[in-house]
């Protein structure tokens, strides 16, 4: 039932017609959501929801045992517990057969796959939990000693399977308290969603038919069409999750919640370091407060700053999946944080009243060094990645024509967009005057019901 589906929408509209007519009472309210959110996760697999729901019971349960112990050995102990059954279920389903395939790769022995399906939103959905757990123990947040409450910002629908990942200290309290939604809540609401199912269906969708003949046939194409295949990627990845995230927002906002900003125009960010402050922010915000400072953060040598820094991006490019792939793509944004890091003094970020110029440099800049990056995270081998790499340059092949016309259309015309939003904020186009919305949301209704038709393509990060 993703959010593209036919079914998703016969599934949300009663969901929000009950939850409406359950405006007087909040708790009726999460008990509707409570329902939603279970048949939501169902209706991907019901063997899988009764693993998230021990879980969510094992995490509630220590929570409660760890805000009620001051013993430090007790209270390191049940965290203990909880971490490791997380990220032993998460590595069991997630990373069993990468580790034992390794290992018969090194040693030469035979491999059999364990066949185990992932789990959809597993990633998601631990990490969640986990920081719940982590929080209790550090004192940041009092456990609820409602369960009805922890399941519901465990499962909220809108962000079970693919983010953001919320925080219990921002997510919780919503659960617990009653909300209201006001105009303005609905009206930017309805933006969110119309631009998310905009970006996915006919940014992210389409340039995707370009990426995957390119990718799936790497080794007929040479030059600028490998160029051309990185930037379609580029933009559907970007058009795929930041398109899920806002849907995720505006229904959300429909119900009174607010979640949490995952994405802020990351491709005109100027330096690594602003990169991750506007990608995935949710995941980054995680690794920095549960890995990254942990690990002693930007205390220390500068050499302990760099390892401590190699070591979270590693294992956030191993977060997105089982492949060596994904840990040279961590690697490679480690190298890059790290060398900005060494020579930001020399190469200062620059004041927001910087040349125009100088700014659009590095922004050009910062952006081809991402493209590498999707290069990695694209291919389904470390020979491909290479091989793509290799084979890069601005020779022009007959196919770049067909190729390049619908990316510099779809990628062209999301930036124009997106340099607007730059320069006033985010949620300019649900500000307008009451004619220029309707325009606006007319026109981008249009254009989903113009490239709706058909089957989509599942949300990328559903894999994750």
């Amino acid at each position: 039932m993703g959010f593209n589906s036919l079914a998703f929408l016969a599934f949300l509209l009663p969901v929000l017609t009950a939850y409406y007519l359950a405006r007087s009472n909040y708790r009726l309210q999460n008990w509707i959501l409570l329902a939603a959110s279970l048949v939501f996760y169902a209706y991907w697999s019901v063997g899988y929801f009764f693993l998230l729901l021990a879980t969510v019971i094992l995490d509630y349960g220590l929570a409660l045992a760890i805000g009620r112990t001051t013993r430090s050995k007790t209270r390191r102990l049940l965290l203990s517990i909880s971490l490791g059954a997380n990220l032993g279920v998460l590595g069991l389903f997630k990373y069993a057969d990468f580790v034992t395939w390794t290992f018969s790769r090194m040693f030469g022995i035979p491999w059999h796959s364990l066949g185990l399906l992932l789990p959809i939103g597993i990633s998601f959905y631990t990490f969640h939990s986990m920081s719940y757990t982590i929080d209790v123990y550090r004192d940041t947040i009092r456990p609820t000693s409602r369960f009805d409450d922890f399941l519901l910002y465990v499962m909220f629908f809108p962000q079970l399977v693919a983010g953001p990942i919320a925080r219990a200290h921002w997510l919780l309290p919503q659960v617990s308290n009653p909300r209201t939604i006001n105009p303005a809540q609905f009206r930017t609401g309805l933006y969110l969603v119309l631009a998310g199912y905009a970006k996915k269906l006919v940014v992210a969708d389409q340039l995707a038919k370009i990426a995957n003949t390119v990718f799936n046939g790497y080794t007929r194409y040479r030059g600028l069409d490998l160029v051309i295949g990185t930037v379609a990627f580029a933009f559907q990845i970007y058009g795929d999750f930041s398109g899920y995230t806002d849907i995720a927002r505006g229904i959300s906002r429909w119900m009174g919640f607010e979640l949490t900003l995952n994405f802020d125009l990351p491709y005109l960010s100027r330096n690594p370091k602003e990169f991750w402050s506007r990608w995935h922010i949710s995941l980054s915000t995680w690794f920095r407060d549960y890995v990254y400072i942990p690990l002693g953060g930007n205390r220390g040598s500068e050499i302990r700053q760099y390892a401590n820094v190699a070591l979270t991006m590693v294992l956030a490019g191993l977060w997105h999946g089982a492949a060596w792939t994904f840990v040279l793509w961590g690697a490679y944004h480690a190298a890059l944080l790290i060398f900005w890091h060494a020579t930001e003094k020399r190469w200062p970020a620059g004041a927001s009243s910087e040349p125009v110029y100088r700014r659009a440099v590095k922004i050009i800049g910062m952006f081809g060094l991402t493209l590498i990056g999707w290069v990695f995270f694209r291919s389904q081998t470390i020979g491909q990645a290479f091989y793509i790499l290799r084979n890069i340059s601005w020779t022009v092949s007959p196919e770049s024509l067909s190729l390049g016309i619908p990316v510099m259309i779809l990628a062209g015309a999301l930036l124009m967009i997106q340099l607007w939003e730059y320069r006033t904020d985010l949620l300019v186009f649900a500000r307008l005057s009451v004619l220029s919305q309707a325009f606006v949301f007319s026109a981008l209704l249009a254009l989903i019901c113009l490239f709706g038709q058909g089957p989509s393509r599942e949300f990328i990060y559903f894999q994750f």
